[in-house]
């Protein structure tokens, strides 16, 4: 998360949030039957900061937490969250939300960097078995998220003003190939029979970021610095060019397209913002490799190469980012 930090990552729990969690609580309890038990952390603290969990995990990707209070809970919820496609409203995502806590500020900070190496302790983030046995079925992701471990939570605890934090998420499909386990990586054992997903391989966009491109997030930036960053694409010759490589005809998988950065101005500028650019060679400063976005740039009027149709590409701006593209190409 070089270049990064936590607050882009996280979400600050309110009094309405943490009242509507504990009335939650409250109401679901005859129904609940929880898969962990925890000896740091009293059943009902547990259980509002799964609601929290939850409402801030809606709240992260920009929708309202109250819509998800369910009518009862007389049966298994079959999933937390429901997110729409970006690009298709007709299609939706079936979410769950697993909440933990971790003891220390270093250890989320580790996680959360993932600097935490994945077969120590706290480098792995669990499913129960029942659940995955049972429910892995009805999702498409799992999102992990967590809190500080409040200490020793009483009567009078609460959250508020404290912050929930989105470590990452799987599709299921990828969760399905690992097995049920009693056994930690790290010599030790569970208290519940699960599988242990290892925290490098969860993915996750930043909060209240509108534009994503590519299966590793290469853009998951804001829709201003996405239109600023097309702007300087389209008016910099001397700066980008568009390559595409035929790396099926050299053995490699397919073919691929690419920008290459001669000065040091998209990795300086943009990558804090969300512009995941990687390290060239020789006399490129950077790179982006991202299919998906190399085809939206060929719908706006992009071609191969350095020099780019100004006039034609900004045509085709949303009238809207129109004055954010102008400041790219002008940068």
């Amino acid at each position: 998360m070089a270049n990064d930090n936590l607050s882009n990552y996280r979400i600050k729990i309110t009094q309405e949030m943490f009242d509507a969690a504990v009335k939650e609580v409250k109401r679901r309890s005859p129904n609940l039957k929880p898969h962990f038990y925890l000896d740091y952390l009293n059943e009902n603290a547990r259980q509002v900061l799964g609601f929290l969990g939850e409402f801030s995990c809606a709240t992260y990707f920009g929708y309202d937490w109250k819509d998800y209070i369910r009518e009862d809970y007389k049966l298994a919820d079959k999933y937390d969250l429901i997110f729409k496609d970006k690009y298709d409203n007709s299609k939706g995502y079936y979410i769950d939300v697993k909440t933990e806590t971790l003891p220390s500020y270093d250890l989320l900070n580790k996680v959360m960097s993932k600097k935490i190496n994945d077969d120590e302790p706290y480098g792995r983030r669990l499913i129960h078995q029942y659940q995955f046995e049972n429910n892995l079925s009805n999702y498409d992701w799992i999102l992990f998220g967590c809190f500080l471990r409040p200490n020793a939570p009483n009567t009078n605890w609460s959250p508020v003003g404290d912050y929930w934090y989105l470590i990452g998420g799987i599709e299921t499909e990828r969760i399905k190939q690992y097995k049920i386990t009693i056994e930690t990586p790290y010599g030790k054992s569970y208290t519940e029979p699960c599988v242990n997903v290892h925290t490098s391989l969860l993915r996750r966009r930043r909060k209240n970021m509108n534009v994503t491109f590519g299966k590793n997030l290469q853009i998951n930036c804001s829709n201003e610095t996405f239109y600023q960053f097309l702007g300087y694409l389209a008016n910099h010759p001397d700066d980008i060019n568009i390559v595409y490589e035929r790396n099926s005809e050299q053995g490699a998988w397919g073919n691929e397209s690419r920008i290459h950065f001669t000065s040091d101005t998209v990795r300086n500028y943009f990558f804090p913002l969300g512009i995941k650019v990687t390290a060239g060679l020789n006399s490129i400063d950077s790179r982006l490799n991202c299919n998906d976005l190399i085809d939206h740039l060929y719908k706006l009027g992009f071609q191969a190469g350095r020099k780019q149709d100004l006039a034609t590409i900004r045509k085709n701006i949303e009238a809207d980012y129109s004055h954010y593209f102008d400041q790219g190409t002008l940068m």
